[in-house]
Order: C-alpha cells, then structure tokens, then sequence
C-alpha cells in the first residue's frame, strides 16, 4: 500500500510524492480510516489543506459510509435493504397490521417509520371493503411515484410471481428509507435534495471528499479499443478533426 500526497489540481510534475508505504496482506476500510487520519493529523500540523482522499475500487464503503453515518443515497438504500432483510414474515405483517381497540390507531409492532397516518389510510381502506392484505398491496403502490410502477424485491419488473414477504419487503425498506432521509435532514444532511453529502472530517473540520480511482478500468477499455475494439465501433470516428 503506497500513500501518496498531491495538490488538487495537479497541473505540474511530479503529480504525486509518495509519504509512506505499508506492506499488508489484508485491509479493512477501517484500518484504511485509521492510516489516513494519521496522515491527515500529520499535513494539518504542516498547515497543509485536506481536501480528499482517492482510493482503488476495493474500498466501497470509504466513498458511501463516513465514519459518522452515509454519505451516499445509495448507503442508505442499502442500509434500509439490509435492515429488511433480517425481518420475519410475521414480524414486518405487524408492523403494517392494527392493533385491535387501539385510540389512537397503533401497530402491533410499532416503529417510527411506520406513522400513524400510513396505519389510518390502511384502515380507511379496510372499512371501505378491501381485505387487509389487500390494503396492503395498495400501500406498496403508494410508496412509490404517481405514474410508476413498483418493482419485484429482487428488482425484476414483473411483481406476479412475487412473495408476500418479499411484498412486504419492498414496502417497509421504503418507509425505512424515507424515514432515514427524514432524520438525516434534520441533522443538517439534505438527501432530499442531493444525492452526496460529504462528511465534515473531524480532524480538519471541513468537508472531506472521498474519490475512487477507475485508472484500471480505463485502462482494460483502451487496451480492448486498440486490439480490437467492441463489435460495430469504428476507430477512425475517435480521430479529431480540424476543420
């Protein structure tokens, strides 16, 4: 493992001055988190500016998980897919059921993403004539975008062959999902409008941008080009012309 400083920009030679290497067989992203914060400590105490860190693709999570909570919409999709997935059938079914005489309307299982307006539409639905389950599956068409159509859990189009647990799968890794978003927003990351949200590093305080670096797999596409390139690619068309 090679450590190396640059400037930003990287406008002149040398580009990068290596700092310190580390031979290892193994690494995690938290020891990756600990070996920077050293380097990090080390350039603000030359009063040098920290503005990021670019790693190979190995380490996913440095770019998606900060060491205080996501980073990425995509983190917190994974995160709330993930908390679903350890969930029983029956579990997730009280979590959407009524309890029975309750004033005001509460869950069997209650959580804080599952609100009680979500469980009086349900009701209304219920005393309207649709079955439970079926106030169910009109909930998960609700989840999602006025003129969408909802996904399999598994992401194929096609919902017929669908589960109910995988049906209910959907529905409460959604309500997580925007609940997460909700109560990050309120900590002063806005997911509802960005997608990334750099963490304030706690060693420099100020944001800090974790990069990945796609030099190899750059590298395999122009090797495929020159060889041989994709079917149907013309060559010569990648050649500038001056007019």
């Amino acid at each position: 493992m090679v450590f190396m400083v640059s400037p930003e920009t990287r406008r002149r030679k040398p580009y990068a001055l290596p700092v310190q290497l580390l031979p290892y067989r193994g690494l995690k992203d938290s020891m990756m988190r600990h070996l920077t914060n050293k380097l990090k400590m080390e350039m603000k105490s030359r009063n040098m500016e920290v503005v990021g860190l670019v790693t190979d693709g190995e380490f996913n999570s440095l770019r998606s998980l900060g060491s205080t909570g996501p980073t990425n919409i995509l983190q917190i999709r994974s995160d709330s897919r993930a908390q679903v997935s350890r969930l029983s059938y029956n579990k997730m079914l009280q979590m959407l059921t009524l309890k029975e005489l309750s004033n005001p309307p509460e869950a069997v299982v209650s959580h804080p993403a599952i609100t009680r307006e979500i469980l009086m539409q349900s009701q209304s639905w219920q005393k309207s004539g649709l079955t439970h389950w079926d106030s169910i599956a009109k909930l998960r068409i609700k989840t999602v975008p006025h003129g969408f159509t909802p996904h399999a859990w598994n992401g194929s189009p096609n919902t017929a062959l669908e589960t109910r647990k995988d049906c209910l799968r959907f529905i409460i890794a959604q309500l997580f999902h925007r609940h997460k978003i909700l109560d990050l927003e309120k900590q002063g990351q806005n997911f509802l409008i960005f997608a990334y949200q750099p963490e304030i590093d706690k060693v420099t305080g100020q944001p800090f941008h974790e990069r990945e670096d796609h030099n190899h797999v750059l590298k395999r596409i122009t090797s495929h080009t020159r060889s041989d390139g994709p079917k149907g690619c013309h060559l010569e068309r990648l050649q500038e012309r001056h007019v």
